[in-house]
């Protein structure tokens, strides 16, 4: 069965009318990270949010990071997918069962080398990644900002993330995941992603981590995922 190619906006509604106004672009699907309207499977490390679009394409979102100290750099794991006060996705790493923050995505832990959280969005169909909205953000240069990190998996199959380092996941060390861009200075509405129109059915996303590029200032981004 053929797919049709897909063009997926994790922004506001605004993106869905302009997109469409290109006949090239005509599937367009936005997907809104909202409590009232989707459910996490469980409230547990390793748990997801699975959903379906209105044409049939399936996604599941984890989270994870790189937490746990070990003998050298620190391994991923899977992270606590959670509803960030209600308006928007979060995750709770394994360094943060009892501290702060356990809200967001972040990169502010109390794992001595410092972790950084992420959120894996696996689609059922391969689509290009236009944009996303955030909220909550913080650690860009000024208020309402944080600088972000978006991965591809460049790969028909891969193994999965889990006890990588940061520098193994990457395409040129070995792994599956090509770097898509390093995007500073990132606000809280529409923000568009992804200029070259690269497609993949797994796509990374995290906060600004600087093994994956240079771009934006590591160790102090925070964010919500809403749109």
């Amino acid at each position: 069965m053929a797919l049709k190619r897909k063009l997926i906006s994790l922004g506001a509604a605004t993106a869905l009318a302009a997109l469409c106004a290109a006949p090239s672009l005509a599937n367009v699907q936005i997907w809104n990270f909202t409590r009232s309207s989707q459910h996490v499977s469980n409230n547990d490390f390793g748990n997801s949010l699975n959903l379906t679009s209105s044409d049939a394409v399936t996604l599941r979102v984890t989270g994870g990071s790189d937490t746990k100290d070990v003998t050298g750099p620190d391994t991923v794991q899977d992270g606590k997918l959670i509803w960030a006060n209600s308006n928007g996705l979060g995750i709770q790493n394994r360094d943060e069962d009892t501290g702060s923050p356990n809200h967001s995505v972040d990169s502010v832990t109390s794992d001595s080398d410092g972790a950084f959280d992420m959120v894996l969005l696996e689609f059922g169909a391969t689509v290009n990644l236009t944009s996303l909205t955030l909220d909550w953000a913080t650690g860009g240069s000024s208020n309402d900002k944080t600088d972000i990190s978006i991965l591809v998996r460049d790969g028909i199959e891969s193994p999965g993330l889990s006890g990588k380092t940061w520098v193994n996941v990457l395409d040129s060390n070995g792994g599956n995941y090509g770097a898509v861009g390093d995007y500073s200075n990132v606000g809280l509405s529409y923000y568009t992603v992804n200029p070259e129109s690269i497609e993949s059915t797994k796509w990374l996303i995290s906060v600004y981590n600087p093994v994956f590029g240079s771009g934006g200032s590591p160790g102090n981004d925070d964010f919500k995922l809403i749109r």
